[in-house]
């Protein structure tokens, strides 16, 4: 059985903490380009929020490479062996989660094709049955070997009476906005338990377990940026990059896709899930251990970034 349920935990209180202490702020959302969807085709997406603000191109962006051609290869998703001792610290979790990858018996995680078939089961028009939050599949275009990139957007219309309130001079045709966060996984595709997790947030989110989050702010979600990766069970993107390294020169299809995103949505916070080695050799052969945490919190060094978020870190 698949052991992520700590990612799962983090997640949740991380979007419970946006939600107690996020304020309005303007955001804006464009539809996202659809030619590059492969079958079976979604259903439409709802219009998130009309704007009249166009999201200027990314400046200095070189031409995506051309598509890698690699031979079909199955995917590699089969869980590692792990040591007694090691198991031992990580016992099996008391809760069940409605996953391919915690199905009983099961030893292997969610393949893209399980994952995208969740992903548009949970689309969702946003009727009073969930208090009127818009569940929606965001195309964002395909990844070296033609794998969906897809993010899952739980969004609601702002309330228009405050925003003109606070601000008279506001122009007249200037939308309401929501201020929004993101969440993304599987950058590095040999790192599983996020994606895992955020199949879990994105069923309990749209189950109605945390509507006063969805209060407050709109939550985006991009289970797996690294399809390719994590078909191929590898940390890099086919062509071997790292895309985790890519947010610059964003030379890859997986990052321009993930960096759209952001300036699509533009997010006031991003969680990044990742995950570290247990009983890495640098800890074996410097304490003789592993490491004691089960999780980690590791705060953004931008430059720029408001000193709230590093405190709350």
């Amino acid at each position: 059985m698949v052991r992520s349920p700590m990612w799962h935990w983090l997640a949740m209180a991380s979007l419970i903490g946006l939600g107690a202490c996020s304020s309005p702020m303007p955001r804006y959302v464009t539809p996202l380009p659809q030619s590059a969807v492969t079958a079976p085709a979604p259903a439409q997406p709802r219009a998130v929020v009309a704007s009249g603000i166009a999201p200027a191109p990314i400046p200095n962006v070189a031409p995506a490479p051309a598509p890698v051609v690699v031979a079909p290869t199955p995917e590699v998703v089969s869980v590692a062996a792990v040591s007694p001792a090691v198991a031992a610290r990580f016992p099996e979790p008391a809760i069940t989660f409605a996953t391919p990858a915690f199905e009983p018996g099961r030893t292997a995680f969610t393949r893209n094709d399980e994952l995208r078939a969740i992903l548009h089961g949970l689309v969702h028009a946003g009727d009073g049955s969930t208090r009127g939050t818009a569940i929606d599949v965001l195309p964002l275009g395909n990844s070296q070997r033609g794998a969906p990139l897809e993010a899952l957007a739980f969004t609601r219309q702002a309330d228009a009476a405050p925003a003109a309130a606070a601000s008279a001079s506001a122009p007249p045709s200037a939308p309401a906005r929501r201020p929004a966060v993101l969440i993304v996984a599987g950058q590095h595709g040999d790192e599983p338990a996020g994606a895992e997790a955020l199949v879990v947030v994105a069923q309990q989110l749209a189950a109605g377990r945390f509507d006063r989050v969805l209060d407050q702010v709109d939550v985006f979600l991009l289970p797996r940026a690294n399809p390719d990766g994590a078909a191929l069970g590898q940390r890099a993107a086919a062509d071997g990059s790292d895309i985790n390294r890519d947010h610059l020169l964003l030379a890859t299809p997986e990052a321009q896709a993930e960096a759209q995103l952001e300036r699509d949505i533009a997010p006031i916070v991003v969680l990044d899930l990742h995950e570290y080695a247990v009983d890495s050799a640098l800890y074996v052969a410097k304490f003789g251990a592993v490491q004691r945490f089960d999780a980690l919190l590791q705060y953004a060094t931008t430059g720029n970034l408001h000193p709230f978020v590093t405190k709350a870190a």
